[in-house]
């Protein structure tokens, strides 16, 4: 924290921690500021290569110092500075890759110094749908390959972790004027007049709940070889005990059932404020079935695909030992996931006596193990997928 807040945190069953004016503060005055832990620039503005990868200065002036074969994009203050060289390397060298969590989550880590400021913020873990939960473990094991080998915890506390940036992480926007020649191109959302670069992570700001008709606003300042600032700003005169609010979306763009629609998926509650309720929105949603990290075997399974796609063998292989281990902590040895975790480990091989060997595993196992008959039916049509594949049947 920069400056002493004219806010205090409070908390309650119903609503959670908040913030609440400790003074008066008036329209247009800075209620928190304070340094971000850690950004992660925008992929495709990473490829660009025309900011800092680390405090997202423009025009960086120097080459990664940390990895010849990173390229990332550096100031001349950053140089040397930890970046997760690993995964800029992978959002360098392959168009469409999505490792901004990743990223971020690695900065954090790196940035708070054992302080476990990351803890302090809700998962939602029993809330989360699959997709998110799919999502952060793809991102916690993305994130083990660049992480220092001090910063490692448990899969579980990275996949746990990745949910709370999921939920908690700021779009680090700035005003259109503040773009520099066609980057407005590399980024994927508008806030207001403000284009998203990418992800901050501010565990002070994240204590503001959310309403859609908002007291305040963030905005950010970045400022060369420092970490950028986060400022919320009064949109109305506050008196003490107002609570103060920003908005999670681009609210007023929006009607009720788009907003309440983007708040369930991203950050997982129903909106019930006064604007909504008189917006209309329908009736609440069913409750949805709880997802946890009993699902990091899938989505283990999900990223080695993915890095086999790209021909990044040894980064496919390891995310299958992980997941094949996932599998069977998880659902035990005969399960679907562990075996097909075990054929894409042969498959990683890369020479033809274990692609042979894992075809014959496939084949030999497309009976199906014990289990139910979805459990059948899943296994054997993976078993077939990859029987195929290893064969050389497919491209």
């Amino acid at each position: 924290m920069m400056d002493k807040p004219a806010y205090r945190v409070e908390a309650c069953a119903s609503r959670g921690r908040y913030c609440v004016a400790t003074r008066k503060i008036a329209k247009g005055e800075v209620a928190l500021r304070a340094e971000v832990l850690a950004i992660a620039l925008n992929d495709d503005l990473l490829r660009r290569g025309t900011r800092c990868a680390v405090c997202a200065a423009p025009d960086p002036d120097a080459a990664c110092g940390a990895c010849g074969a990173c390229g990332g994009p550096l100031c001349a203050a950053c140089a040397g500075a930890e970046h997760g060289c690993a995964l800029v390397a992978d959002a360098r060298a392959a168009p469409g890759a999505e490792t901004r969590h990743a990223r971020l989550l690695c900065a954090a880590r790196v940035a708070d110094g054992g302080r476990d400021a990351l803890g302090g913020l809700e998962s939602h873990a029993d809330d989360a749908d699959d997709d998110a939960c799919d999502f952060a473990a793809y991102a916690g094991a993305l994130a083990r390959r660049a992480l220092p080998a001090v910063e490692r915890r448990s899969r579980e506390r990275d996949f746990e972790d990745a949910l709370r940036l999921y939920c908690n992480a700021f779009g680090l926007a700035l005003p259109v004027g503040s773009l520099r020649g066609d980057e407005r191109r590399f980024t994927n959302k508008r806030h207001g007049l403000c284009w998203e670069l990418g992800l901050a992570c501010s565990p002070e700001a994240a204590m503001l709940n959310h309403a859609c008709e908002p007291s305040a606003f963030p905005r950010f300042v970045v400022r060369p070889g420092m970490a950028p600032v986060i400022e919320v700003v009064a949109l109305v005169d506050l008196a003490a005990g107002d609570e103060l609010c920003i908005s999670y979306c681009d609210g007023f763009a929006r009607s009720a059932d788009e907003r309440r629609k983007a708040l369930r998926e991203s950050f997982f509650f129903d909106c019930a404020c006064s604007r909504c309720e008189a917006g209309g929105g329908g009736p609440p949603p069913p409750k949805r079935r709880r997802a946890g990290p009993r699902r990091a075997a899938a989505a283990l399974l999900e990223a080695c695909d993915a890095a086999r796609a790209a021909g990044e063998l040894p980064a496919a292989a390891r995310l299958a030992r992980d997941a094949a281990a996932a599998a069977r902590r998880d659902h035990g040895d005969a399960h679907a996931h562990a075996v097909a975790a075990d054929v894409r480990v042969a498959l990683c091989g890369g020479d033809a006596a274990a692609r042979a060997a894992a075809a014959a595993r496939a084949a030999a196992a497309l009976a199906g193990p014990g289990g139910d008959a979805a459990s059948r039916e899943v296994w054997a049509r993976e078993a077939r997928l990859l029987e195929a594949e290893a064969r050389g049947e497919l491209a």
